[in-house]
C-alpha cells in the first residue's frame, strides 16, 4: 500500500470516528433525541443538494453567456 493510500484511509477512519463522537455528544450530553438527529441529517442533505444545484445552474448560465458573447 502506498503512502498516499494509507493517509487517505487513515483520514477516512478519523473522519468516521469524529462523526460518531459528535453524534454521541449530541445525544448524551445535550439530550437531543436520535429521531431529531435523523431529521437533521435529512435537512443537511437537502440543503447541500440545493447548494450544489444552485452552483450548477450558475455555472451553466455563466458558460452560456460566455458562448453567446463569443468570449
Amino acid at each position: 500500500m502506498s503512502k498516499a493510500t494509507a493517509r487517505y484511509r487513515r483520514s477516512i477512519l478519523i473522519s468516521i470516528i469524529a462523526l460518531g463522537s459528535l453524534i454521541w455528544v449530541a445525544t448524551d450530553q445535550f439530550g437531543i433525541p436520535k429521531e431529531n438527529i435523523g431529521w437533521m441529517l435529512v435537512y443537511t442533505l437537502v440543503a447541500m443538494g440545493c447548494i450544489i444545484l444552485t452552483a450548477a445552474i450558475a455555472v451553466t448560465l455563466w458558460i452560456g453567456v460566455r458562448k453567446l458573447l463569443g468570449l
